[in-house]
């Protein structure tokens, strides 16, 4: 045997392999859906007045519009950013791909609030009479973004940001 096949490579932090699912592959995008979907039913019940249900399916497929847009759009970001992700530090991935989230959620939601803002009929987040401000609106977003985000990367394991998670 030759001396190069005796030696092991070194211990490096990206030889474990990539913390991230691959938002490529079809059930990590089904996840998406789900959770953006779940998000939408949580925020639309927040938001329905006592006895106005039937007004919140109106709310409630203009909430799940613009969160799945938002979902998708952030998966096809980190399916596209995977490869570049994979040879950096956990550390580093986990801070671009957080700051990924929420530029994508930051373009988004400015998008979404100008259609809402000269399109009655295509308020996304608010009822008549009652439009959030465009900072308001921006900033209750990406908090929204970044709590969602840790949240679904904790009940998946902890992994997927390089969280250490206490086992059970």
């Amino acid at each position: 045997m030759s001396r190069r096949q005796n030696q092991t490579p070194p211990a490096d932090h990206r030889s474990k392999g990539l913390f991230l699912p691959d938002f490529c592959a079809p059930d990590a995008v089904i996840g998406v859906v789900v959770i953006a979907e779940l998000v939408a039913i949580v925020l639309t019940l927040a938001r329905a007045e006592t006895g106005a249900y039937s007004l919140a399916w109106t709310d409630l497929a203009r909430t799940s519009f613009f969160l799945l847009w938002i979902g998708l759009s952030s998966a096809a970001f980190l399916c596209k950013a995977r490869a570049g992700l994979a040879r950096l530090p956990v550390a580093g991935a986990t801070a671009l791909a957080l700051a990924g989230l929420v530029l994508v959620t930051a373009v988004i939601s400015e998008a979404g609030w100008w259609l809402m803002h000269y399109w009655d009929e295509l308020r996304l987040l608010a009822k008549d009479g009652d439009a959030p401000g465009r900072l308001g609106f921006l900033v209750s977003n990406l908090l929204i973004c970044l709590i969602v985000s840790v949240a679904a990367a904790s009940v998946s394991g902890g992994a997927v940001w390089g969280l250490k998670m206490p086992k059970a």
